[in-house]
């Protein structure tokens, strides 16, 4: 069975003379791990693409883990990192999850703990955020789409 860990975030797509296939998966979601929520990501993401927000959901994660900078040029309060990572876990509140942001600091070979909170779906049903069931979440301004609570 071939599996591709990407789903419909990041489409397989044949290469030229070969039966082979591969995509271009950007450096950032290399800082994303789902190991704990796999089935529930596959969940959200097909949900994302079904509904139009692919790219509001790819660009939630990528602010996540500071996706606009690489390896080589990330900081943390002021202290070069090798490198960031979310941990994903599944949130109660319908096509959203918990994470946790850790670092690990160039000068340390372990993963050092920054912050933890929600990648929250907003919409109709919550009222675009505010505060109640099912997300329990409030948002300055209705939100449709993903936001990050910390």
């Amino acid at each position: 069975m071939d599996i591709w860990p990407f789903g419909r975030l990041f489409p397989r797509q044949p290469l030229e003379n070969s039966g082979d296939s591969m995509t271009d998966v950007p450096a950032w979601f290399s800082r994303i791990d789902i190991s704990a929520c796999e089935e529930h990501f596959e969940e959200v993401e097909r949900f994302a693409d079904s509904s139009g927000r692919k790219e509001q959901f790819l660009n939630r994660l990528k602010r996540l883990v500071w996706g606009d900078v690489s390896d080589e040029e990330l900081t943390v309060w002021g202290r070069p990192c090798k490198t960031a990572r979310a941990r994903l876990y599944k949130d109660f509140a319908p096509h959203s999850f918990e994470f946790v942001l850790e670092v690990m600091y160039e000068d340390e070979d372990d993963w050092t703990f920054q912050f933890n909170g929600g990648i929250i779906f907003h919409g109709a049903h919550d009222n675009g955020g505010d505060g109640g069931a099912p997300t329990y979440s409030v948002n300055l301004s209705p939100q449709d789409g993903w936001s990050v609570h910390t």
